[in-house]
């Protein structure tokens, strides 16, 4: 089975191209990779960068920092990044390497690395194949909505100290940034290995099925760690829009055209939201921390003659229904000589078959 790695050996072309800056959200600025979403990976370490300082600087920041550079950006490992791995391997707090035993750093994957996380699509379970996880997991654990689709699981994790209440959650949105289908990250739990707080904070634990059938100790039973992406990432609020959203839209409609402000004016927008005209026409927005970042107008009104000939739909009929002229058998008239040959009822009895 052939495990595709991620990551490149030119860093510099995954540089977020500074034109398309603007377009980021603020918290993405770190990123040194560009993000990126539809594909299913079978594994991807991410690695945590502190930015480097001077002695004599860091004098002068150590009152905002106490003392610690601060994080700057998170970048996918690199096969150069193994000794540096194993550095910090050996930093690791002994419950690390209880929960994810020692690690084979080489075949889990420059600068100063504080945190290591290696993802792979199937849990780190050796009696479980890698391409049949799903159906085990389904049977043993009571989590609902979790499939090969959208599930990844955490192989590894190790980082330094200093940054023990930091990288952690950061990495997390990392991941749920990076890899839209996404939305279920899981941590197997051997028997009897206590979970760090900073997991705790992070992860929810999940029983076996069974598990309350036997009175026994449940941190000698292994079980599933789990992070949510709701519990992580912020949702947006998707609600019917008002008048008052009209001074949010414009600026963003300005971005776009300027033709509907020409032809309806400067409030079109507000027009549009309070002179809705039949019940066949809404307009939604999208709110973010009380501001309106985008809108929706859905009208069922459809033109079928300009979607027929921006794309060919013969294939679905033009998005219509069939009438009965498209349904009626055309009649097909032959010519003597286009008639089929009769074969005869009877096969020679001397004939070869």
């Amino acid at each position: 089975m052939i495990r595709r790695r991620f990551g490149s050996k030119n860093i510099d072309d995954l540089l977020v191209n500074k034109r398309h800056q603007k377009c980021v959200p603020k918290n993405l600025n770190r990123f040194k990779a560009p993000l990126v979403s539809g594909d299913f990976p079978s594994r991807v370490s991410l690695i945590e960068e502190k930015s480097s300082i001077k002695e004599e600087e860091s004098f002068n920041i150590s009152e905002k920092y106490l003392g610690k550079p601060p994080i700057t950006y998170w970048r996918r490992a690199e096969s150069s990044d193994v000794d540096a791995v194993c550095k910090l391997v050996e930093k690791s707090h002994g419950f690390v390497k209880e929960l994810f035993t020692e690690p084979d750093v080489p075949d889990l994957i420059e600068q100063q690395l504080i945190s290591f996380t290696s993802v792979f699509a199937y849990p780190n379970i050796p009696a479980v194949p890698s391409f049949e996880w799903y159906q085990w997991f389904d049977n043993a654990y009571r989590i609902t909505g979790s499939n090969p689709r959208n599930t990844l699981f955490i192989h590894y994790i190790g980082w330094e100290s200093n940054y023990y209440s930091d990288f952690l959650r950061l990495t997390l949105e990392t991941l749920f940034l990076e890899f839209n289908f996404l939305s279920h990250l899981i941590i197997i739990k051997p028997p009897k290995v206590k979970i760090p707080s900073i997991i705790a904070d992070n992860f929810i634990q999940a029983l076996p099925k069974d598990a309350q059938m036997f009175a026994c100790d449940l941190s000698s039973i292994q079980t599933v760690l789990l992070c949510l992406k709701y519990s992580i990432m912020e949702h947006l609020k998707i609600r019917l829009a008002m008048v008052e959203d009209h001074d949010d839209l414009m600026p963003i409609v300005d971005q776009h055209t300027e033709r509907l402000k020409q032809l309806y004016g400067d409030y079109c927008i507000a027009e549009i939201i309070e002179y809705p005209g039949t019940n066949d026409r809404k307009t939604l927005v999208c709110e973010s921390m009380g501001y309106a970042i985008g809108f929706m107008n859905i009208n069922r009104a459809i033109d079928f003659e300009l979607l027929n000939t921006q794309f060919d739909l013969g294939g679905f009929h033009g998005l219509r229904k069939p009438t009965e002229e498209d349904t009626k058998p055309s009649d097909i008239n032959l010519d003597d000589e286009d008639k089929p040959i009769r074969l005869p009822s009877k096969v020679n009895p001397t004939m070869d078959v």
